[in-house]
Order: C-alpha cells, then sequence, then structure tokens
C-alpha cells in the first residue's frame, strides 16, 4: 500500500519530466564530448557497441538481477543494490517511472536507465496467459552497409584487394534467460570478400553463453572478454578516461563478458567458467587466437590492432602471431560490503617479440612467455567506497592502482584515484585507467568532483597529473602531463539545458633538435544548448580550440554546429550541419553525429569546410526496422583528402548508410 500511495504522489509532479523522452543518440554524446587522447577510435567503437547491444536488447526491470545492473558503467553499488532491492520489497514494478521513488537515482541515471530497461505487461511476453503460449526464444538480424559515393586512390591503383564498401552482419539469440548465442561478421572498405584466404567475411566472431545450476554460475565458448579487479592483470574497459571516470567512478566484480562488438583485438577466444561456492567465486578461462603482427627476422615487432586487412602488405601481417592463454581469478565477496581476490594470468606466443632498438620501446614485451598475478579488493560503507588492485609481471615488476569515492549524498560525489606503473611492467592483457592508454611507465594522480545543486545545476571539475620516469613517444627523457576539466550544465526546465565546458591539456615533447622538452597547450571550450518541445530536439553548440607551443604560433579552431530531430511513433528524422575553420589538424575538433544502432559518427574536422548529414529510421512492420543516412564533408580551402591509398581527387566526400534490424 505504502507503494501506491507514494507512486500516485510522485506520478503527478514528475509526469511533466518523465515526458520528454531521453535518446540513444542523446546518451552517446554525453560520453563522446571530448576529445579524448587516452581512447583509440577502435576503443571507443568497442565499448559503444556493449552498450547498443544491451540497448537493443533491453533488461525486464521485473526480472532484473545485479549481475545485469553490474553490465551498466554509470551504476555504482549503491544505486544497483537500491534498485534490487526496490524490485525485491515493492514488486511487480508498473512503470519506469517509479524510479523516482529510488533516492540514489538522479534524474541523469534515470535517463540512463531508460535506455538498458524495460517495463513489460506483468503477464510478460515469455508467458502470455491470454494465448496459453510460452514463447521460448528471441532473435535479432542487423545489417549495416556504409557505402562511399567517391573512390579512393587505393581502389584506382588496384591495391585495395576488396570492394569500396562496408558491410557487417548480427545475428544475436536468446532462449528464455538462460541462454544466448550470437554470432558477427564484417568486412571494412577495400576488404577481400570470398577471397585471399577469407571464408567469406574478413571477420567472423562467434559466442555462446549461459547459466548453469549449483555450482556452476556461468559458462560461456567462442569470442568473450574479461575483467579481473581493476583491470592491471586482465581488464575489459568501460570507458577507462578521465571525463567518464568522474561520470562513472566504478569497479564491477563481474569477470566474464561475451564478445559482441566488431573489435579485431580486445578479445579472447576458446571457454571460460564462473564457479560459486558460498562465499567464493572462482573464474577459469583457456583461449587460442592469431593476432595481426609485423614480423622481423621471424619475430614480433608489433602487434597491430586496427584490423584492416586490404592491401598486400596488411594481408601479409595478418594472422602472424599466434597467442595461447590462460588463467583464473578467484573473489571472496562478503556481501555488500567487500570483496578480496586473487587474478593470475599465462599467455605464450608461438614467435618470439624482438627487442627494440628505439629508446621508447626499451621496456616493451621481449620474449615469448608472460605471466601476471594480481590482489584486487573493494570496500563499500554507506556513502564511502574504496578499491584497488596491486600487480606483478614475470620479472617482479610492479603496477598499482587505488581508487576512493565519497558521496554523501546523489547531490555529491568526490573521486581520488593513484596509480603507478612501473616502465618495465609488461601485461598483454591489461586495460586500466592510463592518461596514455597504457598500463606502464606512469605515475599519477586523479581528483574530481561532482555536484547537482537544486535539481537545476550540475558541475564537474577534475584534475589529473601522470609523470613519466622514463622516455614516451615524442618525448626521449623524463616527462610530465596534466588535465584540468570543468563543466557546468544549468536546466531551467526538464526540457531545455545549457552546458559550458572547458578542457586543458598541458604536456612535454622533444624540442625538433631533441636537446629538451617543450611544453605544449590545448585549450578547448564548448559552449552547447538542447531544447526538446513536443516530438522536436534542437542541439546547438560553439567549439573552440587553442593550442601553443613555445616559440611556435598558435593554433585555433571554431565549430558551429546544429543538430535537430523528429522522432514519432513509428518514423523519426534526423539532420545536422557544422561549419568549421581550424588552421591544422592538431587543432581539430570533433562532431558527434544521430546514426543507427552499432553505428555512431565523430569525425574530427579541421582545416575549412562544412559537415552534413541526414538520417531517416522507421519501422516498416511490427519487428522490422530500416535506417537511411547521408552524409557530406566539404573543404572550402582542398583539393585532395587524404594521402597514400586513401587519397581522395576532390574536395568533398560523402556517404550512404544503410541498416535492416529485424527482431523476431
Amino acid at each position: 500500500m505504502q507503494k501506491y500511495i507514494l507512486f500516485l504522489l510522485f506520478a503527478v509532479s514528475f509526469s511533466q519530466c518523465m515526458a520528454q523522452n531521453y535518446a540513444w543518440e542523446d546518451f552517446v554524446e554525453d560520453f563522446l564530448q571530448q576529445e579524448d587522447e587516452t581512447m583509440s577510435e577502435e576503443e571507443r567503437q568497442s565499448l559503444l557497441e556493449d552498450l547498443s547491444e544491451i540497448h537493443q536488447n533491453p533488461f525486464e526491470i521485473n526480472n532484473i538481477k545485479k549481475e545485469n545492473l553490474q553490465l551498466l558503467p554509470f551504476l555504482d553499488e549503491r544505486q544497483m543494490d537500491s534498485i534490487v532491492s526496490y524490485v525485491h520489497r515493492y514488486g511487480p514494478v508498473f512503470s519506469l517511472k517509479e524510479l523516482w521513488l529510488i533516492p540514489w537515482l538522479d534524474k541523469k541515471t534515470r535517463d540512463y536507465l531508460s535506455l538498458f530497461l524495460i517495463c513489460k505487461d506483468i503477464q510478460g511476453s515469455f508467458y502470455n496467459v491470454r494465448e496459453g503460449r510460452i514463447p521460448k526464444s528471441r532473435h535479432q538480424i542487423i545489417s549495416n552497409f556504409n557505402i562511399p559515393l567517391y573512390q579512393r586512390q587505393g581502389f584506382k591503383d588496384k591495391k585495395y584487394k576488396g570492394y569500396p564498401f562496408y558491410a557487417a552482419f548480427r545475428y544475436r539469440g536468446q532462449w528464455k534467460d538462460g541462454m544466448e548465442w550470437g554470432l558477427t561478421l564484417q568486412n571494412d572498405e577495400g576488404e577481400p570478400f570470398c577471397s585471399h584466404g577469407n571464408y567469406v567475411f574478413d571477420y567472423q566472431s562467434f559466442y555462446l553463453s549461459g547459466k548453469g545450476k549449483g555450482v556452476l554460475l556461468n559458462w560461456l565458448v567462442g569470442d568473450y572478454k574479461l575483467k579481473f579487479g581493476a583491470g592491471l592483470v586482465a581488464g575489459k574497459g568501460y570507458w577507462n578516461n578521465m571525463t567518464s571516470l568522474l561520470m562513472f567512478p566504478k569497479n564491477t566484480t563481474k569477470t566474464l563478458f561475451k564478445h559482441s562488438s566488431t573489435d579485431e583485438y580486445r578479445y579472447f577466444r576458446g571457454g571460460a567458467v564462473v564457479l560459486g561456492l558460498r562465499a567464493f567465486n572462482l573464474t577459469l578461462f583457456c583461449s587460442y587466437r592469431k593476432h595481426d603482427a609485423t614480423m622481423k627476422n621471424n619475430e614480433i615487432a608489433t602487434i597491430l590492432k586496427t584490423g584492416m586487412h586490404r592491401t598486400s602488405s596488411e594481408l601479409d601481417k595478418k594472422g602472424n602471431a599466434g597467442a595461447f592463454s590462460t588463467g583464473f581469478n578467484v573473489e571472496w565477496n562478503r556481501n555488500p560490503c567487500l570483496s578480496l581476490g586473487l587474478s593470475a594470468v599465462y599467455a605464450a606466443y608461438d614467435k618470439r617479440f624482438a627487442s627494440s632498438t628505439v629508446l621508447y620501446k626499451k621496456y616493451d614485451m621481449t620474449g615469448k612467455s608472460f605471466g601476471n598475478m594480481g590482489i584486487h579488493y573493494n570496500y563499500t560503507k554507506k556513502s564511502f567506497s574504496i578499491q584497488g588492485e596491486g600487480a606483478l609481471d614475470a620479472n617482479a615488476n610492479v603496477a598499482c592502482l587505488n581508487q576512493m569515492t565519497y558521496s554523501p549524498s546523489y547531490y555529491v560525489k568526490m573521486l581520488l584515484l593513484h596509480r603507478y606503473y612501473a616502465k618495465a611492467y609488461n601485461a598483454p592483457y591489461a586495460f586500466a585507467y592510463a592518461s596514455r592508454s597504457y598500463v606502464k611507465n606512469e605515475h599519477g594522480v586523479f581528483a574530481g568532483l561532482s555536484i547537482n545543486a537544486m535539481r537545476k545545476w550540475n558541475i564537474k571539475t577534475a584534475f589529473d597529473m601522470a609523470f613519466y620516469p622514463y622516455a614516451i613517444y615524442k618525448a626521449s627523457r623524463p616527462s610530465r602531463r596534466s588535465t584540468v576539466f570543468a563543466q557546468a550544465e544549468y536546466m531551467p526546465a526538464e526540457n531545455t539545458s545549457f552546458a559550458l565546458r572547458y578542457q586543458l591539456r598541458c604536456f612535454q615533447e622533444d624540442n625538433t633538435a631533441k636537446t629538451k622538452l617543450t611544453s605544449l597547450y590545448k585549450h578547448r571550450l564548448k559552449l552547447q544548448s538542447h531544447y526538446q518541445t513536443g516530438v522536436l530536439k534542437h542541439h546547438s553548440a560553439l567549439d573552440l580550440s587553442y593550442s601553443t607551443t613555445q616559440g611556435d604560433k598558435p593554433e585555433t579552431g571554431i565549430m558551429l554546429s546544429q543538430k535537430t530531430s523528429l522522432k514519432l511513433p513509428r518514423f523519426a528524422l534526423s539532420c545536422a550541419g557544422a561549419w568549421f575553420s581550424t588552421t591544422s589538424s592538431s587543432s581539430a575538433l570533433y562532431l558527434y553525429e544521430p546514426g543507427p544502432a552499432y553505428a555512431y559518427a565523430y569525425p574530427a574536422c579541421f582545416y575549412h569546410g562544412i559537415r552534413g548529414m541526414l538520417m531517416v529510421s522507421g519501422k516498416m512492420m511490427h519487428n522490422l526496422e530500416v535506417a537511411f543516412k547521408y552524409g557530406i564533408t566539404y573543404y572550402f580551402n582542398k583539393d585532395t583528402i587524404s594521402s597514400s591509398t586513401q587519397l581522395i581527387r576532390h574536395p568533398y566526400k560523402n556517404d550512404v548508410y544503410i541498416q535492416i534490424n529485424r527482431k523476431f
């Protein structure tokens, strides 16, 4: 009875704000809003595809479990426990509006949850009493095509062995709530189809996972990802960068994840199980797969991560290095406060890693086999949590990361993180917070503060300082890097918001003569507004960049952009346009464009030109969706675009993107 009274009171007060629909495009833009040097394009794409997978197949809130919520990076332990506790105590949930009754969820978090949770009819879609049937399985097929309306030099010179378009197919299936499977096929533009060693597609990935009974909690065969502790031994990251770390100060205890993205590097191939015995969880895995590699005297010079196989040179590097890996993670949980864990990973390659004469690569991996072991912990008590990991490699080099979070209320969050990675620490599968995307040769500290004031102001500020004891790329001696970030968001109404964002990066590089280090400063400023009226959304932004180097002329950039979208029950229309002018590519500005599922565009805009796009999507039938997108970039001060095999011999490039999405 208490639940129904509270719900009626809150439903009237907040019905207007819940009427404003939060879209997947809004979510993606929130986390692509900063230029981020710590994450590659492939890493960003992989993480977005993982979350898009959940968005396409959201969790039913009345069947929600904590292990489901652990896949959502914006939830901390207290928020996850609050959601599960609410459903258990007051369920069944009749509407997602009831999320307003959970005190630890602010408006932004509730918006995010609306993209990954659904509330079905209480009778459910898996068991319909009126029709007397039990649908046992669900399926989804998504086809993506990107067709350039121009020709690159690689096709003219016949250096590219494939066709001038991108194609990807995804098939996903689920048997009740216990078993899932998926198949992903992909060909990048220029990659051969059914030839040059490719069995149909260049990239093929498959997984089959399920839940066990008794001691067996989960199992998975095929392609998968792992995360042990803080990621110093083995890690699957969620937005492991500065700005999103402040938004998502979270460490999940989940260790095994399906690999469902088109990322061709960061995954294991084989089998893994999670076993549970009272307070202990044990994860075991075994994997063997091939990596692309550049060879030197039959030794591995470099492991390649792009997954591109277009030219003869790229095809010669495909699958050159075989890697066998195995390991475990054992974790003791004393819910909900304390968990302790021990993890170990062993990796053996079929060829040796060659030693390098390049200064900043002196302490890179050498030899054929590598081992890592780590101890991790997580302690949470009400508004305070502390977590971290200490790890060693086979040569006793040390890496450690410790993080403390304090949140006295959902209005305030404070975060402090310290990390130390030895210059010779080598872990092939590590993925943890670092300023350079490498878990080695770094000593740094991060501090952040987030404040929600009176439901109208949202303020975030953060500072990161990193010291590199040994040479890094473009710095032949010990150097430093620091980053300052600040953002203020004002929401005068539920359908209107304004944001001002500033970021300063300061880092050191060699001068031209390599006799000393010079300091570089990169400033980024963004002012944006968001307004929604009925079924229309409007987003306007002004981006500015200013870069200086000691003794050099400053480089500047400016971009004006506008996005508008119309969303009806069975039809959606989005359009965007931008004008930009920058001194060079080093002062580039970044524009997020809406796109269909699993496909986002985050182009770098530099020099002088315009960018435009139009996307139309609709539901053709009850379970069939089709999307069509056209995009064009035109440069006013260039006659050609790019160089070498990527060269386009005119000042514009335009593409057509088509997606067909069917669920049954």
